[in-house]
């Protein structure tokens, strides 16, 4: 080989390995981060909350009043402001991000009777004292408080935890994380799944209809049980401990 040409494919591997670097080590942004602080209100009656974001965490807690009050943190790259908006139609309220490429956190306020709708990619979701709740994240934990209805909770990666739970029916899924509910009230119809994680229901009342089941794991049940209850806890993970048990013990 050639002088020349040996030193044409050291230049090259090099350019390569730099463009490597910095698809794997250096962000794709050229320009800083910068955050803006946005605080809005939407005018009541507010029965129902929807919200969607590609990044961000997402808290909800009750207030007094038929209105919500927004709290965004808006993370973004590049000259241009996003502008994210929210509008309410027939009692929704639901946002738009003003943005494709950002992260935003929300923090609201809303009236404790309605029902509340959260979807994120990336980001924590924490609920606390509504009526019902729909909510899903691929990767974050999902924090749950004081649900007086229904509740349905998906991650993909990271935990799901529920405490004084009220309502009749109430779903979890996990692909890779525990899940933990606790009930105020006894349930009616109770499915949980993990792929890989332990799964703890913890219940008053009973007797319950029990279907219990790991890959690889114990299996715990200590609550009242008969075949033909109306009350059903399914409990089951691929990998970990499946314990179904009385509030306190």
């Amino acid at each position: 080989m050639t002088a020349k040409r040996s030193a044409v494919l050291i230049v090259s591997a090099l350019v390569l390995g730099a463009a490597l670097t910095g698809c794997d080590g250096v962000s794709i942004h050229s320009s800083p981060e910068h955050k803006a602080v946005d605080d809005a209100k939407a005018a009541g009656p507010v029965s129902a909350v929807e919200v969607g974001t590609g990044s961000g965490d997402v808290r909800i807690r009750p207030g007094t009043g038929d209105g919500v009050t927004i709290h965004r943190t808006v993370r973004y790259h590049g000259d241009d402001k996003p502008t994210p908006g929210q509008k309410v139609e027939n009692g929704r309220l639901t946002f738009t991000n003003g943005c494709d490429d950002c992260s935003i956190d929300y923090e609201l306020t809303v009236p404790a009777g309605v029902s509340v709708k959260v979807s994120t990619s990336s980001g924590d979701v924490e609920v606390q004292g509504v009526a019902s709740a729909d909510l899903t994240t691929h990767s974050g934990d999902i924090d749950v408080s004081g649900i007086a209805g229904a509740l349905t909770t998906s991650a993909s990666s990271g935990d799901l935890t529920a405490t004084g739970l009220g309502g009749a029916d109430v779903s979890a899924t996990a692909s890779s994380g525990n899940i933990r509910l606790t009930f105020a009230k006894p349930p009616q119809k109770v499915l949980t799944k993990a792929s890989s994680g332990d799964v703890t229901v913890q219940v008053p009342g009973g007797p319950y209809a029990i279907d219990v089941s790991t890959g690889s794991g114990d299996r715990t049940v200590s609550v009242p049980t008969d075949p033909s209850a109306t009350a059903r806890i399914q409990a089951k993970t691929g990998s970990g401990d499946v314990t179904v048990s009385r509030v306190g013990s």
